[in-house]
């Protein structure tokens, strides 16, 4: 398999059409030198089979942020402020949204989240 065996892993799965498609995460090779993963925020958590080729996956980046930690977060509503409540397992995080005091649980990646750089979610949108 290419570049891809390890468990846990962390992949950016792409398509001939685009680069980086989705996030996931290795959860086992198969026997045949396909692998299968798991797709960061799939609410039903399938296992995803994919055939490991350069074309196919490339390596993404793992985060793990301790509670406590404030974080800028993407949800359906828009950019949101959040503070970590616990770190699960691979990318996997409770968080606590600011505004709302709702706990949810996401798989934060390169495109749904990063550290804040203005003093919250509202202000860098008013900027924007």
């Amino acid at each position: 398999a290419y570049a891809a065996s390890q468990p846990n892993l962390r992949l950016a799965l792409c398509t001939e059409s685009e680069r980086h498609q989705s996030c996931a995460t290795l959860v086992r090779s198969l026997d045949d030198g396909k692998i299968a993963v798991r797709v960061d925020n799939d609410p039903e958590g399938k296992e995803v089979v994919v055939d490991p080729r350069p074309t196919t996956v490339l390596l993404a980046t793992n985060f793990e942020y301790p509670t406590g930690k404030a974080l800028n977060v993407l949800q359906e509503s828009g950019l949101v402020d959040a503070v970590v409540e616990s770190h699960n397992s691979g990318n996997r995080h409770k968080l606590k949204l600011t505004a709302s005091g709702t706990e949810v649980t996401v798989d934060l990646n390169e495109t749904n989240h990063c550290p804040p750089h203005f003093e919250s979610a509202a202000s860098f949108e008013e900027l924007r």
